[in-house]
């Protein structure tokens, strides 16, 4: 017998399109599925322009389809942000700040005093391979440790 675990991540008849100066719309995404189980490892490969980005956000909710759903554990995400994170292309990190200062920003932001802030941020300098670069700024750091950083 067995037990098929249901999805962590279910995407269901997901559809972006996106308006075009001018009138009309150009379609991103159109009707696309997906269920992920909690502790896969997924990529999505295609060229450019074929919604991969659209789809990472919709996922993280900082897009909405204009057609569909997302369930994250059984439940509607749809516009949810409390449950993934997205890293950049490119590192964001604010040149002057300190690495510790920038890996705090987040944290400040959503309300956090900056040294409660910068406390939860040092408790995963270790885990990223950042131990001893705390009061290093982005400038002294390689690329891979800018995007761990940020």
């Amino acid at each position: 017998m067995t037990s098929e675990r249901p999805p962590h991540v279910a995407l269901k008849k997901i559809t972006r399109e996106f308006l075009l100066p001018g009138g009309g719309v150009r379609p991103v995404v159109k009707h696309s599925s997906l269920d992920v189980t909690a502790g896969a490892f997924v990529s999505i490969i295609g060229p450019s322009g074929s919604g991969k980005s659209t789809l990472r956000n919709i996922i993280a909710g900082l897009d909405l389809p204009a057609a569909g759903h997302i369930e994250i554990d059984g439940r509607d995400a749809r516009g949810a942000r409390n449950h993934a994170a997205c890293m950049p292309q490119k590192d964001t990190l604010f040149p002057r700040p300190t690495i510790a200062e920038n890996a705090a920003l987040g944290r400040e932001v959503q309300g956090v005093s900056k040294r409660a802030a910068r406390r939860q941020a040092r408790t995963w300098f270790e885990r990223f391979g950042l131990e001893g670069f705390k009061i290093t700024h982005p400038c002294e750091l390689s690329g891979g440790m800018r995007q761990a950083a940020a």
